[in-house]
């Protein structure tokens, strides 16, 4: 915890390398912290004093006395564990090492395949995040109401909804240098049929219901002319900076206008269920039931598995 009690999570392997390479390169202090932004400068500042202690004493093995003599050196109360730690990360990391360069052809080989591997499943996390979890919503403890998500009820718009709740990998470039390599590696992973499957059930979806509001409007002309107006707004104002990607993995609710509010799309479901589509409520829990699989596809634990055993042509190891 840091002194205002917010949990300080474990730099990963890219931070601490940036770092690493900063110190190597003879950067200032400010400039370090300037590259781990919005990492909090005492964060930054405890990692960047250890390792100008290793580039300076350009240590080949760290001895107990040693680290212990580094971590008083480094302040900010670090352990001689932590500078530990930080020692085997500066091994794997340091230009030349052996770890890299005099391993056994095998030793080597195996290593370089757990470095793609982990550099594939750093790759996972932007798109899992695009993934909303669709119990986390509190329309998953409305029977009759499985599309609110961000204060709205997407009910009536299920094409929207999906835009708002999936990655959208239109380009492929937002995803980063390993994207292509990861999507070799999930060739095998359902991930890719059950987002195909989703869209497709949200397009068959919005389909039925504009069939549906077609045959109310025609004993409704006031449900017509509303129903139409909402969808003509919606389609005018919709922005692609809605959709999911890293770098708007949440969309600001407060600033989507669904040009109707939940009671209407209550309201209209309601009379959907009288008549003209009696099934809408199963449908629109499908897509929910849905959703949680796609995010189910790439959990850890399912995930993991997946990547290490896909290849590609070029694929280490």
């Amino acid at each position: 915890m840091d002194r205002e009690g917010n949990r300080i999570t474990e730099m990963d392997e890219g931070e601490l390398e940036r770092i690493f390479e900063a110190v190597k390169a003879g950067k200032s202090p400010d400039c370090v912290r300037s590259l781990l932004k919005p990492r909090h400068r005492t964060t930054v500042d405890r990692v960047r004093n250890v390792a100008a202690e290793f580039q300076r004493r350009q240590l080949t093995k760290l001895t107990d006395p040693m680290a212990k003599r580094i971590a008083i050196q480094a302040s900010y109360d670090m352990s001689t564990r932590r500078v530990k730690t930080l020692f085997n990360a500066w091994q794997r990391w340091r230009p030349g090492h052996s770890s890299k360069t005099d391993k056994e052809p095998g030793e080597r080989a195996q290593w370089l395949r757990q470095r793609h591997l982990d550099r594939l499943l750093h790759a996972v996390n932007p798109i899992r995040k695009c993934i909303s979890n669709p119990w986390d919503s509190w329309g998953q403890t409305l029977p009759r109401r499985p599309l609110l998500l961000g204060g709205h009820d997407w009910a009536l718009v299920p094409k929207l909804w999906f835009y708002v709740v999936t990655p959208n990998f239109d380009d492929e470039s937002d995803w980063g240098r390993a994207f292509p390599q990861l999507k070799e590696h999930l060739e095998k992973s359902p991930f890719w049929d059950d987002l195909d499957e989703l869209e497709a059930m949200t397009l068959d979806l919005a389909k039925d219901l504009d069939i549906a509001a077609e045959k109310l409007g025609r004993t409704n002309d006031g449900f017509r002319k509303t129903w139409l107006t909402f969808q003509g707004e919606i389609s005018s104002v919709w922005r692609l900076q809605e959709s999911r990607t890293p770098s708007n993995p949440v969309p600001d609710w407060e600033k989507i206008n669904l040009h109707y509010d939940a009671v209407y799309a209550r309201r209209v479901c309601e009379e959907f269920t009288r008549g003209v589509m009696p099934d809408v409520y199963d449908r629109l829990r499908a897509l929910s039931d849905k959703l949680e699989v796609l995010r189910q596809d790439l959990e850890p634990g399912v995930v993991d598995k997946v990547i290490a055993e896909g290849a590609y042509p070029d694929c280490p190891g």
